[in-house]
């Protein structure tokens, strides 16, 4: 079952991101996040949300794939 909830270590394994950029992005409002006690946990959907909105990254075009 998916978690609904995960620590900022757990998002740092997840999305492959620093804790850093994590944070940046939490403090952005790019993806949301409860506190519980001390700790801050992720709102996974949310997260999934913002990771999947990212533009795509397409290859530059070479000189060989331009002559085809």
């Amino acid at each position: 079952m998916e978690p609904l909830l995960i620590t900022i270590d757990e998002a740092v394994e997840r999305y492959r991101r620093s804790r850093w950029t994590i944070y940046r992005h939490l403090r952005a409002g790019h993806f949301e996040a409860v506190r519980d006690g001390r700790s801050s946990l992720v709102v996974v959907a949310s997260a999934d949300a913002f990771f999947r909105s990212l533009p795509p990254v397409y290859p530059k075009a070479t000189e060989e794939t331009e002559r085809g």
